[in-house]
């Protein structure tokens, strides 16, 4: 029995000097090596995930934008053309679209110029295309109460 115990004394000996010279670990115990290596792929993975859920939420965005929306823009877009060319030619005054009333599936919608913006009324809703020289500038939903 004392024979076994000596025994393992030494071997619990043995493995304390293994530890305290090995190179492959920090100070603390903990092999830091191995510890940079799995944060990098975690920051790796973290990455990723989120470019696959930043793309799937634009996609989310542009699903909830509805026909009718899409449309207006397409028609206060050829609006903004058509009044920018007649200014910058200075062509007469008769030529500019400042109001026009169209149906746009199933719904009626007034399109006014106001100079800075195109306003796009249906239903409850207001959508505001601003515009410069270059083209359309902005968009902003509003809801009428």
């Amino acid at each position: 029995m004392q024979n076994f115990l000596k025994k393992m004394k030494k071997f619990i000996c043995d493995i304390k000097k293994t530890r305290k010279h090995s190179r492959c670990k920090s100070h603390n115990g903990y092999a830091s090596w191995l510890a940079l290596i799995c944060f990098a792929l975690l920051l790796q993975i973290i990455s990723l995930m989120s470019i696959y859920v930043l793309n799937s939420a634009y996609l989310i965005q542009a699903n909830r934008q509805s026909i009718v929306d899409l449309s207006c823009i397409s028609h206060a877009k050829m609006m903004i053309e058509n009044n920018n060319l007649v200014r910058r030619c200075n062509f007469s005054k008769d030529q500019l679209i400042l109001k026009k009333i169209e149906e746009i599936n199933g719904h009626t919608v007034i399109f006014l110029d106001e100079n800075t913006y195109i306003s796009c009324q249906y239903d409850d809703l207001e959508l505001k295309v601003f515009y410069d020289e270059k083209g359309i500038s902005g968009i902003d939903y509003l809801a009428k109460i």
